[in-house]
């Protein structure tokens, strides 16, 4: 069985990602690893990790990522916090492949952090 984590962040690229989701769950051979991070998990955005959970996908991994300010060094800060939390799912969860898309630092973050995870 190979492990997909898939990591969503915002409604934006979680729509998109929706029918790769549900061909990933339906596999026989795959195993869904959704990991919920960014908008998802803020009261200020809705909580939209309720919509996620509303359409039957387990979450393996939540990795709350509060920015604190919207300049350049409060986001460089924060990536590195994202880098720290990821790896720390990386070691949990040991996907064989890691899915992210888009072109938020959170993204980012979760794609450098399992590098070292081959």
């Amino acid at each position: 069985m190979r492990r997909i984590g898939v990591v969503t962040t915002s409604r934006a690229d979680y729509g998109l990602l929706l029918p790769v989701l549900k061909r990933i769950r339906a596999s026989r051979g795959l195993a869904l690893q959704l990991c919920v991070s960014g908008t998802h998990l803020s009261a200020r955005h809705g909580m939209t990790v309720r919509e996620i959970e509303a359409d039957g996908f387990a979450i393996a991994a939540r990795i709350p990522l509060p920015l604190r300010g919207n300049t350049p060094e409060a986001v460089a800060k924060a990536m590195g916090r994202a880098t720290s939390a990821f790896a720390g799912v990386c070691k949990r969860l040991r996907p064989d492949i890691l899915l992210v898309l888009g072109d938020r630092f959170e993204m980012d973050a979760a794609a450098a952090a399992a590098v070292p995870f081959g």
